[in-house]
């Protein structure tokens, strides 16, 4: 590769300017349409300007007298002998002590008369007149029109020095840009010299004659101006041969006077005032002036003639540049006798827009020349390929001002993202995964690297995420060919323009998406600013779309050309909780988000219904859109209004959902329809109401959608009922009921049955009786070995499902979950102000931080989060961000004394929401081995209440080994309650144990013990010497009476009541000894006929009243007695607690 050079000046970016203005100024606060822009360039091209230290040129800013000497002095070409110091007190020492000196050496300037010169005063407008009349020698004619300031200011307005000059005014600071514009006028104005001497002193102006030359400032200097046409560069020619890299041929068409036989330019046609010469462009863009009319400033330089400054000739030449995506297709006549087309500018639409001529030299004969991507094309060709839906920009070029366009060039740019160059192999990687070639060991290619404004920058400069603008001259004759794939070889092209757009992207949400049926073209709205799509395949175009949100990559046509961000497209799922119904003004849905959020959304008034099978065979439509109150024609078939978008939906869970019969009703009306049943109403309503099944409401409600800018659902997209493997299509495993995925989850592979669930998988979790409870949360909601039913959507490739919805579950917390022991907690408000509680606690030895809000789920327990004392232990599900879903609190803590939740324990001893195989026991510590592995414990409370063979675990030795369980120990005192990790003895148990380890006082420690499949997994003690207290055997009382007696005193001297102690044998009790009868009045139960309250009072042995038990009897018609339970009821009195000595177990 070579040639990749500096252009100082100026850049086609095509991206920033569709004007007549072509080329972008080098100083960034020099406007390109100013009057005085050329002016600047120009003068700031060859040296003679500078800008200041940041790059600007200040315009409107006065110039000092010291500046304007330097500049002057330079258009003598005298800068180089600016040495020593001047006479001037004030500038003795000044920075441009030099030039004040050699310019007043010059007569160029002068002094205040008081020995100063005032360097750093504003020069004013008479003044800088002055020194350009007296540098270009026209002192004496000055003088003689009546001297300073009048007569200068006279002879510079008849010389043409100040043309183009406006704003000035006498004794004020003469404006950087007003001083500038004189300075241009002067390069090309001839000098005036002294031609006689001695007594006969003359002048003359040096303009061309037969006796000598034109002299100009810059003739002086060995520079000369040329007028002319660029006719060839080394990517392109124009009439003429293309020329190395680094020149341009330049067609000489105005010498200004110029000695043309120090050019020694050649004639051309004969003519001797018409010249063709090759030029060096030096430090200058003069390539990118390629047919267009121009004038450029020359120099000899080491035996080549180098241009020095370029600029347009705005005189003779006007430039347009349009996209193409403006052409009026019905109007594009390029290969017509009077070729012209037409295009829309400004927005505009309608209409045929606006009317562009091209030249031609007659009737049958097309004049203008015509390149795409630096290659000649015919008009022939221009007209077959050049149209609307073409991504390229279109340069037309006057170069005559006779108001037809004789260039036509087409840069058709291809777009990639830069990901990181290899200097060793010289290749650009992209994100649309191809390479670029840069061929640098080939001479033979041409590749230009340049940032937006001209400048050339190093391939190495290139930054991860660059927008790269790619112009190909490919070796194919089919310039509109153009593929990426050109690129990956450079034996597919001959030259490359690179221009880096550096910072071209735009970041936010796609709130507007339109996409033209007939031609594919797609307009998209970011925050409020309207985009156009690239119309070639660019980088993860597929993911653009509404809600897409993301960096959006703009290329040099301000078009997007890649993107990079999320697909909301697939996974912006949300429930349907509640839909519109029939009923006017009601287009709304209620929607369970992916965030768990509920929320309302409003119907756009046509909606786009996205097929989620497209892609698939026969699949071809991608969506449909419709007005969703549009009421079908009556007559059935008429115009198939819903045909179509029924046809689409056929593979979805809205199959089947719209009719299109005679007498329907509008879109809006059948999806809220009772008839179907799967969208009326709330899920629970739905379900019972309609007949529907719980999964086919489920499946059918489970959608993706899109908003537009006003908030409005604007797109639909149900759930497919076919395995689709297309990227980018909403994959589902089900739909119908005999699909719905049920089996075991597995934590160890992530997935329910056989299917895989993705790592950040969203998960509805449906309340049916509840709807309203309803919750989204993560992966983190299964637990391991539980069984469930589910719906498993959005499929990637690997297989692995990123959404659900959960229909049934048969566990709330982990098999063998450890405890949760409270430590702390404090009431506070989130970021939205709403209440939650923060706790913190120990959990499989480590501490966690969880968070319960008002969608925390209590599971048993019954007690709230803000009332968690320390010591309180709960189990729970959260997300990784410690928020809790689901808990349950196991027990309660006060003053170092544990409690089973009465909400944990229900009445049969069961816990809830704990599997079958957990157990917790909770009693006093009998004896452990001195290394605290082994414990027994005296049994108080347990869940469950009894063992395998139904036999009470309370009252019970329990032998436990603990070494690897997680330990824990509540301590403090009454007041302060602290808890203590990794051992259960960091308390006093030993002062309760004698030196066997066995309990050797009346006081005892107790602890709470929680297994799984017989492992311990917790052990939490509690340090506190608690008196033994007894627990005397439950006792059951049983009464009995014989049925078939034919009245109730009959049935009632048949009553038989038995106590039964323990797992001792039965007795039968005495009446009126050890208990009681009463009979409660018939009316007692009003609304029961014939039906007798009994009550059965049971004494004890001191014939002391211990409660009293109640049993209903009911006489039958006929007198027969039946008893509602087998002739039998039964009461267990509570337990009779007392305090006791210490006593064998088999003695208790």
């Amino acid at each position: 590769m070579k040639n990749l050079k500096k252009v100082l000046a100026l850049v086609v970016v095509f991206a920033m300017m569709l004007s007549t203005v072509a080329f972008a100024g080098s100083f960034p606060d020099v406007a390109d349409d100013a009057d005085y822009a050329s002016a600047i360039e120009t003068l700031a091209a060859m040296g003679f300007f500078k800008g200041d230290d940041n790059g600007n040129f200040n315009p409107d800013a006065t110039i000092t007298r010291a500046e304007y000497a330097v500049i002057v002095c330079r258009l003598l070409g005298i800068e180089g002998s600016a040495t020593g110091k001047c006479d001037f007190t004030d500038a003795a020492d000044h920075w441009a002590t030099g030039y004040i000196k050699m310019a007043n050496q010059y007569g160029i300037v002068k002094g205040y008369g008081d020995g100063n010169f005032g360097p750093d005063d504003a020069v004013k407008y008479e003044e800088a007149v002055k020194m350009l009349v007296c540098a270009l020698g026209y002192e004496p004619m000055a003088t003689s029109k009546g001297g300073y300031p009048t007569g200068y200011i006279a002879v510079a307005s008849q010389i043409g020095l100040l043309d183009s000059v406006s704003g000035a005014a006498q004794g004020t600071g003469a404006a950087r840009n007003i001083v500038a514009t004189m300075t241009y006028n002067a390069l090309d104005i001839p000098v005036m010299e002294q031609t006689g001497f001695g007594t006969d002193i003359s002048y003359e102006i040096m303009k061309e004659n037969d006796d000598h030359d034109k002299a100009t400032l810059l003739t002086k200097m060995g520079i000369y101006k040329l007028g002319g046409t660029v006719d060839a560069n080394s990517k392109v020619g124009y009439g003429v041969e293309k020329v190395n890299a680094g020149q341009i041929s330049f067609t000489v068409d105005d010498d200004y006077d110029c000695p043309e036989k120090a050019l020694q330019m050649k004639v051309v046609n004969g003519n001797d005032k018409t010249y063709t010469k090759t030029f060096e462009v030096g430090n200058t863009n003069a390539e990118e002036f390629v047919g267009t009319k121009a004038i450029i400033y020359v120099a000899k330089e080491s035996g080549k003639w180098v241009v020095k400054a370029v600029e347009m000739d705005n005189d003779s030449t006007s430039t347009l540049t349009i996209k193409a995506s403006d052409l009026n297709d019905d109007e594009r006549h390029f290969n017509d006798s009077k070729p012209s087309f037409r295009y829309y500018k400004d927005g505009a639409t309608s209409g045929t827009g606006t009317k562009v001529n091209l030249s031609y030299a007659g009737t049958d004969t097309k004049d203008y020349a015509a390149t795409w991507n630096n290659k000649s094309v015919t008009a022939a060709e221009l007209q077959t390929n050049l149209k609307s839906s073409v991504s390229a920009m279109i340069e037309l070029i006057d170069k005559d001002n006779d108001t037809k366009y004789d260039i036509v060039k087409v840069y058709e740019y291809l777009h990639m993202i830069a990901r990181s160059y290899d200097e060793n192999k010289g290749t650009i990687e992209t994100y649309n995964g191809s390479k670029i070639d840069l061929a640098i060991d080939d001479d033979d290619k041409v590749v230009t690297i340049k940032d937006v404004n001209g400048n050339e920058i190093a391939a190495s400069d290139i930054a991860d995420g660059d927008v790269l603008a790619i112009i190909v001259d490919a070796t194919s004759d089919k310039p509109w060919d153009i593929k990426e794939t050109s690129l990956k070889n450079a034996d597919k092209y001959e030259s490359l323009d690179i221009t880096v757009l550096k910072n071209s992207t735009v970041t936010g949400v796609v709130k507007e998406y339109d996409k033209d049926k007939e031609t594919g073209d797609i307009v998209v709205s970011i925050d409020g600013k309207d985009y156009d799509v690239d119309s070639k395949e660019i980088y993860n175009k597929s993911k653009i779309d509404l809600q897409a949100e993301g960096t959006f990559y703009i290329g040099i046509n301000g078009e997007i050309v890649g993107f990079e961000g999320e697909n909301k497209t697939s996974d912006n799922f949300a429930f349907i909780m509640n839909a519109y119904t029939s009923g006017k003004n009601t287009n709304q849905m209620e929607l369970l988000t992916k965030d768990g959020k509920t929320v309302t959304y409003d119907l756009a008034s046509s909606i786009r219904f996205a097929n989620p099978n497209y892609g698939l065979t026969g699949e071809t439509t991608n969506y449909i859109k419709k007005d969703i109150d549009k009421t079908v024609s009556t007559t059935v078939g008429d115009s198939g209004y819903i045909k179509d978008l029924t046809a689409m939906l056929k593979n979805t869970t809205w199959e089947g959902l719209f009719k299109d019969a005679a007498g329907s009703v509008s879109i809006r009306e059948q999806l809220g329809s009772k008839d179907d049943g799967v969208f009326y109403n709330n899920i629970d309503e739905a379900l019972k109401e309609t007949g529907a099944t719980k999964e086919k409401i489920a499946a059918a409600r489970f959608i993706t959608y899109k908003l537009n800018s006003n908030n409005e659902i604007v797109e639909i997209k149900p759930a497919s009922t076919k395995q689709a493997n297309v990227e980018g299509t909403n994959s589902v495993d089900f739909g119908k009921e005999k699909d719905v995925v049920s089996g075991t989850y597995k934590a160890s592979g992530q997935k329910v049955g056989t299917k895989l669930l993705n790592d950040n998988i969203v998960v509805f979790k449906l309340d049916w009786t509840n709807p309203s409870s309803s919750k989204v949360t993560d992966v983190s909601y299964f637990v391991d070995d539980s069984q469930y039913t589910a719906l498993l959507y959005n499929k990637n490739d690997d297989s692995y499902y990123g959404a659900a919805v959960i229909l049934t579950a048969d566990a709330v917390f982990e098999d063998g979950a450890g405890l949760a022991i409270v430590e702390s907690k404090r009431d506070t408000k989130d970021d939205a102000d709403n209440d939650i509680t923060k706790v913190t606690a120990y959990k499989d030895g480590e501490t966690v931080e969880l968070t319960f809000d008002d969608d925390s789920n209590d599971k048993g327990g019954n007690v709230a989060p803000g009332s968690f004392d320390v010591g309180t232990v709960i189990m729970y599900n959260a997300n990784a961000e410690g928020l809790v879903s689901d808990y349950a609190v196991v027990g309660t803590t006060k003053s170092r004394e544990f409690t089973f939740a009465n909400g944990f324990k229900t009445a049969d001893g069961v816990k809830f929401g704990v599997d079958d195989d957990d157990a917790f026991y909770y009693g006093y510590i009998k004896t452990k081995t001195t290394n605290d592995n082994e414990v027994t414990i005296n049994v108080k409370d347990s869940i469950p209440a009894k063992d395998a063979d139904n036999n009470d675990i309370a009252g019970t030795d329990r032998q436990f080994t603990v070494g690897k369980a997680n330990q824990y120990t509540v301590t403090g005192t009454s007041k302060k309650t602290t808890i203590s990790e990794g051992s259960y003895t960091y308390g006093d148990v030993d002062a309760y144990l004698d030196s066997k380890g066995e309990v050797s006082s009346d006081k005892v420690y107790y602890v709470l013990i929680r297994t799984f499949d017989g492992d311990v997994v917790d052990i939490v003690s509690f340090d506190k010497g608690q008196t033994l207290k007894a627990v005397e055997p439950k006792v059951e009382y049983t009464a009995t009476v014989q049925s078939d007696k034919a009245t109730k005193e009959e049935a009632l001297a048949t009553l038989v009541v038995t106590k039964k102690v323990g797992t001792a044998a039965a007795t039968t009790l005495t009446k009126d000894t050890d208990y009681t009868v009463a009979v409660a009045d018939i009316k007692a139960v009003a609304d029961k006929e014939n039906t007798f309250t009994v009550t059965v009072t049971i004494k004890d042995k001191d014939n002391t009243k211990v409660t009293s038990n109640e049993f209903t009897i009911k006489v039958a018609d006929g007198g027969e007695i039946e008893l509602p339970s087998a002739g039998t009821e039964s009461v267990e009195e509570d337990a009779v607690v007392k305090d006791a000595d210490i006593l064998p177990a088999d003695e208790l």
